[in-house]
């Protein structure tokens, strides 16, 4: 008994085990998904829904900045343009200023 003992693994040593009948365990059919794989399927899918709602956070800000640095690019241009055409009215009013004082040539 002692070296049938030694040659068995300590953690399933059950004394008579090797006479008893193994019981078969049905394979699982062929659509079947194991506990295993459904688990790493609910993991892929919550890995793969913080990706898509991160990336889509990650726009969501970059377009919203985007559309403030245009709010603000488009404010500058307007008073840039208004300042143009304050200075273009200036010289048209200072141009036809002159040209009222320009008496005409004699006929």
């Amino acid at each position: 008994m002692e070296t049938t003992m030694r040659a068995m693994n300590p953690d399933t040593a059950i004394p008579g085990a090797e006479t008893a009948p193994t019981k078969t365990v049905p394979e699982p059919q062929a659509d079947v998904v194991r506990r295993g794989e459904f688990r790493l399927l609910l993991w892929m899918n919550a890995f793969a829904l913080t990706a898509i709602l991160g990336g889509m956070t990650v726009l969501y800000t970059g377009i919203t900045d985007l559309r403030v640095a245009i709010e603000a690019q488009r404010a500058d241009l307007l008073d840039v343009m208004h300042s143009e055409f304050a200075d273009l009215r200036e010289r048209v009013v200072r141009i036809e200023t002159r040209l009222d004082t320009i008496t005409p040539p004699p006929t």
